[in-house]
């Protein structure tokens, strides 16, 4: 619903200074190993977890954080002065707006109805009212993420598992990240995907990591899977197997690297009772697998900072009332760091309509916590094969449609073996095993037909009846499809494989009756045979329907990825294109850059001046980060909720009988214990007074059980700090700043690679022809027409030194005559279309030429070492840092001296900006220092100039051609 919203956001944050993992997503593209897809979908986990805080969308949308539009910006529209400061004044009104002002496919706004609202009776919409109906509520932060079947979501988890642990290793005490992570399969499906989930074990974390980060985080990880059964009945809670896992950790609160895996209906929804109302999760009954079920609920509640992954996420919609009020109930614990779910589907039951006023009304499908979404036409012909879908014309019986479609299988793909993962193979799927039975005889005919032996080439698979037993060995042929020992190529299915099921040499697939799977899952049925074999390779795939199915296909793709049948087919041409790179430096002699690097030493010393502990004690619990989110905000104030929340969480203790209570002493212990050996138990008795009256205002009473228990509305382990940090004696620091001479090559060789994958290479300048033209002049391979071939040999007769200087001038002729001042490798990888444009227009200026100029590219991060670590200074002697800054582009003057090696004598950076990106008050702050401490370090060596597209290019091109003249003197 708001994914577009969120990746315009993300996408402006990766392009600012402020993003401080480009370097690991850079890390991730060279080393090939994951797909655009899960890169694309890593980098919005990254920006929700380090830019967003980790916070749930309902607050990020709340606050303004997505927004984008400035007051500048809103006073050129034409909205009343009513609307226009109303929008200014409300950061949820204003992303109610932004979002409804996003074009959708059509190019009009995607909700026209809200949009108009706003801009007609703005103090008529409840923004923070209409966003908290829409997330229903939620006290935890919840993503989702929707991914097409075949886009690698088992990895994808694996990924962001890892990230987390690296993140929550690197900083233990910063509460985005996770510690610990549960794996949730959706009810009904644990048979198909527990096994993949298991392949999470085979991960290769360097795919996201650097070894020597991903053999540090791969040692903490404990993984185990919750899939035994419980044992006979009325056993004690010790001889459950699935409590016993995880009894060991659940009590250490230090515990981290744990991942679990289970199904969802196993552990969270085990034996809940169907009431939705003031529901008694937690109870012990006296049946004994009540409590067993309880206990492992209860156990799971323990875990330290535990995210939740939730597998094809749209199953939880039949139990979410009671999977989120089991995460709700942790979430008073303080054990839930987010909840990740992943789905091909994220669609409602049923269409939600929430009213904006009296007579406005917003409609929506989707699952609002969508986070990411990418589109499944996007896949096509990029990690999936592409399709060809064959329709039967109309009254066709189903026997006639199947023995088309197997011999159309065999005519395409009969001679197609996949590299380690066997023959191509196509299924069947059938209504009943009593269908099945009735055209296996029509199949073993074709299948003589194409000379295959069915005894081993056909597959049949079901689940076993009374009446209807599988073939001996199915269970074990099924399970080793992948395999190049498979002699399988036609597997007939009944309720097999509509989901959930990965068959990689799955080719075709025929549906030809109406009911051959479920009705609204024919979509799903049919992409069966989607995924793709070998990365990077084009592969292609068919699907046989009926005219029922193919109406039912061509209604399921409109619907849920506004696709036609023919979008479906083509895709979207986004395929993965491999692009050579090449190191052009050696032939350049290219020298590295001397410049001066502003360093910053800090020397710490500590006041001995004495501190009012008391009084800090007493505002440990008033502090602005105690407070936790979604519990109490101004319009609960206003409405007078926070009387009803606080009734609400008092008969929720009452019934919570695993929760220990809050006592005075162990509190004490606790707070000593997370000091680390800074604070000694009699320093909190020296001011035991004060930490009394704070814990009694931390704490709620529980009549029913006559203790005390702490106030779920706070972040106790906030309070908790806060308390320490009133023992903690102050200190301030001394600067001292030293210019350091640095040398830095333009070309980082360690992350060059001799190829790229991917699926933009639009973003890559030059293209493949010039590339190529500039690599043939560079070994003068050029080859020449046969008219210049009888001229060379008649001039190789009369003078063969002349024939060599015209063979190298043709040979060099095709490439631009500008090569040799830049392209110190090739093809350059740009950020935008204005660096590809000032390329193309600066490069072949003939100032440059006269000048003996050379114009490089530095904007790619990863493949530069020529980076500035900036500063802004506050006062004498008082420095922030502010980020490292790598310029786009690099004008060089060589020094020119017979004796000695060529060195860089002056630099031109010239940074180019999109107006709205060059506004980022990170980018502002280098840009400042850039333009100062930076050039004044440097001398007259260094000169800076900043480009904004707000410009046309060629008024762009005439700045810097005079900034070249002036400073080139």
């Amino acid at each position: 619903m708001f994914y577009t919203f969120i990746k315009r956001k993300r996408d402006a944050w990766f392009a600012s200074e402020s993003c401080t993992v480009q370097a690991l997503i850079d890390y991730m593209k060279r080393k090939g190993a994951l797909r655009d897809v899960q890169i694309d979908a890593i980098r919005t986990y990254l920006f929700l977890k380090i830019a967003g805080g980790n916070r749930s969308l309902y607050t990020l949308l709340t606050t303004g954080f997505f927004n984008s539009y400035t007051d500048a910006y809103l006073d050129e529209l034409p909205l009343s002065v009513v609307a226009r400061n109303h929008l200014k004044e409300n950061p949820s009104a204003l992303a109610l707006y932004e979002f409804a002002n996003i074009p959708d496919s059509e190019g009009n706004p995607q909700a026209p109805n809200l949009k108009e609202a706003l801009e007609k009776t703005p103090d008529a919409v409840d923004s923070r009212g209409v966003l908290r109906q829409i997330f229903g509520g939620l006290g935890y932060t919840e993503y989702l993420f929707n991914l097409p079947m075949g886009a690698g979501k088992t990895y994808l988890m694996a990924a962001f598992i890892y990230l987390d642990l690296y993140f929550t290793l690197n900083e233990p005490q910063n509460p985005a990240f996770a510690h610990n992570f549960l794996l949730l399969v959706p009810s009904g499906l644990k048979t198909s995907v527990i096994p993949s989930l298991r392949t999470i074990q085979r991960f290769d974390p360097s795919w996201v990591l650097s070894p020597e980060a991903a053999a540090q985080v791969k040692r903490r990880m404990v993984f185990e899977v919750l899939d035994a059964d419980n044992t006979q009945k009325k056993s004690n809670q010790a001889k459950n197997p699935n409590v016993q896992k995880i009894a060991r950790y659940s009590d250490d609160p230090s515990i981290t690297g744990l991942v679990l895996v289970t199904n969802a209906e196993k552990v969270i929804l085990d034996r809940l009772p169907d009431t939705t109302v003031q529901m008694n999760l937690f109870e012990s009954r006296l049946d004994a697998k009540d409590r067993q079920a309880n206990e492992l609920r209860n156990r799971l509640g323990r875990l330290p900072h535990l995210a939740i992954f939730v597998d094809e996420a749209h199953h939880a919609a039949s139990a979410e009332i009671k999977l989120r009020q089991v995460i709700s109930r942790w979430q008073e614990a303080h054990s839930i760091n987010m909840v990740i779910g992943f789905s091909g589907t994220p669609y409602l039951k049923k269409a939600e309509t929430i009213p904006i006023t009296d007579t406005v009304k917003i409609k929506y499908e989707e699952i609002p916590t969508i986070a990411h979404a990418y589109p499944l036409i996007d896949g096509i012909g990029n990690f999936l094969k592409r399709p060809t879908v064959m329709t039967a014309q109309k009254g066709i019986d189903s026997h006639t449609i199947i023995r088309a479609g197997l011999q159309e299988f065999f005519r395409r793909y009969k001679d197609l073996r996949y590299n380690q993962y066997g023959w191509a193979k196509v299924a069947i799927f059938c209504s009943n095993i009593e269908a099945l039975e009735a055209i296996y005889p029509e199949v073993v005919e074709i299948v003589r037909q194409n000379d295959l032996d069915p005894q081993t080439a056909i597959l049949r698979f079901y689940r076993e009846t009374a009446k209807h037993k599988l073939q001996p060995g199915a269970s074990a042929a099924f399970a080793s499809l992948d395999t190049e020992l498979s002699p399988v190529r036609v597997l007939l299915l009944v309720e097999i494989g509509k989901e959930g099921w990965d068959c990689r040499s799955l080719t075709s697939v025929i549906l030809s009756q109406k009911g051959a799977c479920p009705l609204n899952k024919v979509l799903q049925t049919s992409c069966r045979c989607l995924r793709q074999v070998e990365k990077g390779k084009l592969e292609t795939a068919l699907i046989y329907l009926n005219e029922d199915n193919e109406k039912l296909l061509s209604t399921q793709l409109k619907k849920q990825h506004h696709l036609t049948l023919g979008e479906f087919q083509k895709g979207s041409g986004n395929a993965a294109v491999h692009l050579s790179r090449y190191d052009r430096t050696a032939h350049l002699h290219l020298p590295p850059i001397h410049f001066f690097q502003l360093a910053i030493q800090y020397a710490e010393s500590y006041s001995k001046k004495a501190k009012n502990i008391d009084a800090l004690i007493q505002k440990a619990s008033r502090a602005s980060d105690v407070l936790r989110e979604n519990t109490i905000d101004e319009h609960d104030l206003k409405t007078g909720l926070i009387r009803e929340r606080h009734h609400l969480a008092h008969g929720i203790f009452a019934q919570r009988n695993y929760e220990p209570p809050a006592q005075f002493v162990p509190w004490l212990g606790q707070i000593v214990k997370e000091s680390f050996g800074t604070l000694a138990l009699a320093d909190l008795r020296a001011h035991e007074t004060a930490l009394q009256k704070l814990f009694d205002a931390i704490t709620i009473e529980n009549p029913e059980r006559g203790y005390r228990i702490f106030r779920p509305d706070l972040h106790q382990d906030h309070v908790r700090a806060h308390i320490r940090c009133a023992f903690a004696p102050k200190w301030h620091y001394e600067v001292k700043t030293e210019k350091i001479e640095t040398t830095a090559q333009l070309l980082y060789v360690a992350n060059f690679t001799s190829e790229v994958i991917t699926q933009t290479p639009e973003r890559y300048y030059p293209d493949a022809s010039m590339v190529n033209q500039i690599m043939r002049a560079d070994k003068q391979r050029t080859r020449l027409t046969p008219e210049q071939e009888q001229l060379l040999q008649k001039l190789q007769a009369e003078d063969a030194a002349m024939a060599e200087l015209a063979r190298a001038k043709w040979q060099s002729a095709s490439a631009p005559q500008y090569k040799d001042r830049s392209f110190h490798y090739l093809p350059y990888h740009t950020d935008s279309d204005l660096e590809i444009d000032f390329l193309k227009e600066m490069l072949p200026d003939d100032l440059l030429k006269d000048k003996y100029l050379e114009l490089y590219y530095n904007g790619d991060g990863s493949l530069t070492e020529f980076h500035i670590r900036c500063y802004q200074q506050k006062g004498e002697n008082n420095y922030r840092y502010v980020g490292s800054y790598t310029p786009d582009f690099l004008v060089l003057q060589r020094e020119s001296s017979e004796e000695k090696e060529p060195e860089i004598r002056r630099v031109l950076i010239i940074e180019t900006k999109g107006k709205l990106y060059g506004k980022d008050p990170a980018f502002q702050e280098r840009r400042a220092f850039m333009e100062t401490e930076f050039k004044e370090d440097n001398k007259s060596k260094f000169d800076y100039l900043y480009l904004e597209d707000s410009l046309s290019m060629s008024e762009l091109l005439q700045r810097a051609r005079k900034r070249i003249q002036e400073f080139f003197k």
